[in-house]
């Protein structure tokens, strides 16, 4: 930032993924008040342009992978954990390299990419060293003080808490052949996520496979489980447990309870004419007393084995 210190008030600046953070406008409090903010959300910007109305900075809803902006525009590119939310999502190697790209079309030679980032080195300065790009790159650390440093705990937050500023000078402008190196890069980035697809749908079809399986086999221990069950109830219904008995066991059985019902049902039974005869009879023998308002009560005639009509003594009328 020292070779910015004299000129803050002419210096072009771009705020890559601004969001709602208040770094621009403590940036512009410092004297850079030449500030373009741009973000993928439109609902921000018009938040942060009410917010800062009365600033000269501008707000523009942009895409960082896709820059409006013309060549060599900017003297100082700012990205505060942009670079850390793009690597969040998907294709974020892919989207990561056209964003780095779009940087290095727009930055001035001399220009400085300064990106603010939780990343270590080793999980970001590859992103930086592209064989297309011409960035000369320093990395920088910042950390938190603690006054206890044995603590586990506050070990573990000192190493969440640190910060990586990656200080990134353009060189020169872009090669001739930079196009070409980009495209090969774009090709094998492209492959690379298409062989880590595959594999995870392998991954997710090996699983399935195996869920099916068990689900299986779980399915044939409970059936053994039931048929085992079955095969000792049919054991003691006929009465012995250590004699095997088919299915033909028991249709015979079946059908002797079967007969045996219907027998009795036979036994039982009674003419129905002889009962309607019978009910007549009784019904002229009977007297109602006239004016009488009640209802008249139902007759049943209960059949008597002295009979020899079998349908009971005449005079057996059961009121109900």
């Amino acid at each position: 930032m020292n070779e910015f210190k004299h000129e803050k008030e002419t210096s072009k600046v771009l705020n890559l993924g601004c969001g709602n953070a208040e770094m621009s406008e403590d940036m512009y409090a410092d004297g850079y008040i030449n500030i373009s903010n741009i973000d993928i959300s439109e609902n921000v910007i018009e938040q942060m342009k009410v917010r800062n109305k009365e600033k000269k900075m501008t707000w523009e809803v942009m895409d960082v992978m896709n820059l409006s902006y013309s060549d060599n525009s900017f003297d100082l590119v700012v990205d505060k954990s942009t670079i850390d939310a793009i690597l969040c999502g998907e294709s974020s190697f892919i989207n990561v390299s056209k964003m780095i790209k779009e940087v290095d079309r727009v930055l001035k030679v001399n220009g400085i990419y300064m990106i603010i980032s939780y990343g270590q080195p080793e999980n970001r300065l590859f992103h930086l060293e592209r064989e297309h790009l011409n960035f000369d790159t320093t990395v920088y650390t910042i950390k938190k003080d603690y006054q206890i440093e044995d603590d586990e705990e506050f070990e573990k937050e000192k190493f969440e808490k640190t910060h990586f500023v990656y200080v990134c000078k353009k060189i020169k402008d872009a090669p001739e052949d930079c196009k070409a190196k980009y495209d090969s890069l774009l090709e094998e980035l492209l492959a690379q996520e298409k062989l880590e697809e595959d594999f995870y749908k392998l991954g997710q079809g090996t699983t399935n496979s195996n869920e099916d399986e068990e689900e299986e086999e779980e399915h044939e221990e409970k059936d053994k489980l039931i048929n085992s069950e079955i095969d000792e109830d049919k054991k003691i219904l006929l009465g012995s447990e250590n004699k095997a008995y088919t299915t033909d066991h028991f249709d015979d059985l079946f059908n002797s309870v079967s007969n045996t019902i219907e027998y009795q049902t036979k036994e039982v039974s009674i003419d129905k004419s002889e009962i309607s005869k019978k009910e007549e009879n009784s019904d002229r023998k009977q007297e109602t007393p006239k004016g009488d308002e009640r209802e008249e009560s139902e007759d049943i005639v209960m059949p008597s084995d002295q009979d020899d009509d079998g349908l009971g003594n005449d005079n057996e009328i059961y009121q109900s």
